[in-house]
């Protein structure tokens, strides 16, 4: 009973903190943010390492695995064709165009950092010239380094087994274990690098698990909703992925 009233008592004063906080509020502003950031930002990062032929694989694994693991089927259609426009457009931009999409990028990174740290209740620890180069390698190294650890994980599994029908099932389960487990490791350390205050690192892993799972089964949830309920078609028509695409990022 003592333990059913204590979860019920954090249960009370998480929703009150959310509340107090106004997460909603911030999670308006980031959905505005990403709306303009999220093309630009994946693609720059993948197109900075897919210049070069030895990275292809690498970059084709990052782009594949962002639109399976990190958004539902509608969402990830929309992503992917503006991907594709943006990539071949991006060589006939000016030096005054790449400038706004760096500043855009970087705007979406920086909201984020604000978010992060006015929930903790607290100011950014470093200085802006220490902020803004964290936030270089991140953008820059972050999917490279991500695209390694697919590709060769996709590799491994797929060449240990003995047939190929095993082998693509087998790959298609570690990927999604490893979205998972790159999700939540990430989260993580935004959550225990990014607050201007000390965050105990079982606390970090522990609310980037959670999270992390909880953006596993939304995400499942929200597939199921668009597939089942379409009734939303009826109203926006040709534009209804517009909206759900707005929803989704919202939530997420």
């Amino acid at each position: 009973m003592t333990q059913l009233k204590n979860l019920l008592g954090f249960l009370w004063y998480v929703a009150h903190k959310f509340q107090r906080d106004r997460c909603m509020q911030s999670a308006s502003s980031l959905t505005t943010t990403t709306l303009f950031a999220l093309v630009p930002l994946v693609t720059i990062s993948i197109n900075l390492f897919s210049l070069f032929p030895e990275f292809v694989k690498v970059s084709q694994a990052v782009r594949n695995f962002l639109l399976a693991n990190m958004l539902p089927d509608s969402a990830s259609r929309i992503i992917g064709v503006y991907m594709n426009q943006f990539s071949s457009h991006a060589s006939q931009l000016t030096y005054a165009g790449l400038a706004l999409l760096v500043i855009t990028v970087f705007s979406l990174v920086i909201t984020v950092d604000h978010t992060f740290n006015a929930i903790w209740g607290t100011a950014p620890r470093r200085s802006w010239p220490s902020r803004l180069l964290i936030y270089a390698v991140l953008i820059l190294v972050g999917p490279l380094l991500l695209g390694l650890g697919l590709w060769g994980t996709s590799l491994v599994v797929s060449t240990s087994m003995g047939w190929a029908g095993e082998g693509a099932q087998a790959t298609h389960s570690a990927l999604k274990v490893l979205s998972l487990l790159i999700l939540a490791s990430g989260l993580a350390l935004a959550y225990y690098k990014v607050p201007g205050r000390p965050v105990k690192g079982r606390h970090a892993l522990l609310g980037g698990a959670l999270a992390a799972l909880v953006f596993e089964l939304m995400k499942n949830g929200f597939t199921l909703f668009i597939t089942h309920f379409s009734t939303y078609t009826l109203v926006y028509g040709a534009f209804a992925a517009f909206p759900i695409f707005l929803l989704w990022i919202h939530l997420s």
